[in-house]
């Protein structure tokens, strides 16, 4: 009998510990360091973890221009520091991400990159490297939207080329003192130049482009 008393007991007290009512939440981790179109998804976690009622989380960001979330993906955009919160009923915790723009990886050849991302203002030239006879890239520029820019060699504005963006991925033509180039993009791509003939293009980061 007493062990029967005593099995019901234990079943009673493992029946209230399993009913507990939700005391608070946390974000998986509370603050991150990304880099400008990098995505990183954030995880929410139940205080204690076996309560009884767990509500559906509501994610939002402070700053939607910096960085966005949806279903706890954050999905960056440009440089800057963003407060990601996740609501659950009454509950609320936040994350903390600051967004870097990527360091350019640069060549040495002499044509450059040069125009108005990154801050630069046509101040600095970012030399781009020759991966095939006369094909040059610049790897890892982040971009936004009203950024312009133009190849130029040997640090001269005598011998430039400009023209218009198409499309992301495939190449467009240039001229020598063509118009300054507006992709009108978010976030850090590759710039490819093909002087055989005369394109430039745009890719994702780390991808290749498409000479048409």
């Amino acid at each position: 009998m007493k062990k029967i008393f005593a099995t019901i007991i234990i079943a009673a007290i493992a029946l209230v510990s399993c009913s507990k009512s939700l005391e608070s939440i946390s974000i998986d981790p509370e603050s991150a360091t990304m880099k400008v179109g990098e995505t990183r998804t954030l995880s929410v976690n139940y205080n204690p973890a076996k309560a009884s009622n767990k509500p559906e989380v509501v994610w939002t960001s402070s700053n939607t221009s910096i960085a966005t979330v949806s279903n706890g993906v954050v999905t960056t955009t440009k440089a800057g520091t963003v407060v990601i919160t996740a609501t659950a009923g009454e509950f609320t915790a936040i994350c903390s991400i600051t967004v870097e723009n990527d360091v350019p990886v640069v060549g040495d050849s002499k044509y450059s990159l040069i125009g108005t991302f990154l801050g630069t203002d046509w101040d600095t030239d970012y030399n781009l490297a020759e991966i095939e006879t006369n094909i040059f890239v610049i790897r890892h520029v982040t971009l936004t939207d009203s950024d312009k820019f133009k190849v130029r060699y040997n640090g001269s504005w005598d011998s430039n080329r400009g023209g218009t963006f198409i499309e992301l991925g495939k190449g467009f033509a240039v001229t020598e003192h063509g118009e300054d180039i507006i992709p009108g993009l978010n976030g850090t791509y590759d710039i490819w130049y093909n002087k055989t003939k005369e394109q430039m293009a745009v890719v994702v980061k780390d991808g290749t482009p498409i000479w048409e």
